[in-house]
């Protein structure tokens, strides 16, 4: 999805979908090398992992800050993952299941807000707008995506 929105020209979605697609392949192979006893699974406090969504929830916040140019579904979404990564880190930091559960309850209405979101954007891609995501006045129009000389793709939105 990065290198997706990178074509599209689209800055906050390139650092969003790039760095947390990253996130999710490293923690899946993790996780891989837990199963097979490769390396140890942490017990009790785990900075090592904290500072991971310390990391993710400092770049997303950013990105939400870039978004309210945009739209103020795109920024929901963004703050609610940026809240549910800095208390999960403060959650692993701490080994505090209570936090974990609270950054849960934060992701869970991160990732509402983003079918909300992209429900509402896709209908807007064919002219209805029933789903409101709050446009920003003079928020930007999607650069004209051209195409190369055999390159594959096309020239309406991403």
């Amino acid at each position: 999805a990065g290198m997706w929105a990178f074509k599209a020209r689209d800055g906050i979605a390139t650092a969003m979908h790039g760095m947390w697609g990253s996130f999710w392949i490293a923690w899946g192979l993790l996780h891989f090398l837990f199963a097979l006893n490769v390396l140890a699974a942490p017990t009790g406090a785990a900075p090592a992992i904290a500072l991971w969504f310390f990391v993710l929830a400092a770049i997303t916040i950013m990105g939400a800050f870039a978004a309210m140019a945009e739209n103020a579904g795109l920024s929901l979404v963004l703050y609610t993952l940026a809240a549910g990564s800095a208390i999960a880190a403060f959650g692993k930091l701490f080994a505090n299941d209570v936090l974990l559960i609270i950054a849960g309850y934060f992701l869970v209405v991160s990732a509402f807000f983003a079918w909300w979101t992209a429900s509402s954007m896709m209908f807007m891609s064919v002219g209805k707008k029933f789903m409101p995501i709050g446009m920003a006045p003079g928020a930007r129009k999607a650069p004209a995506v051209n195409i190369g000389r055999a390159e594959s793709g096309v020239k309406h939105g991403q």
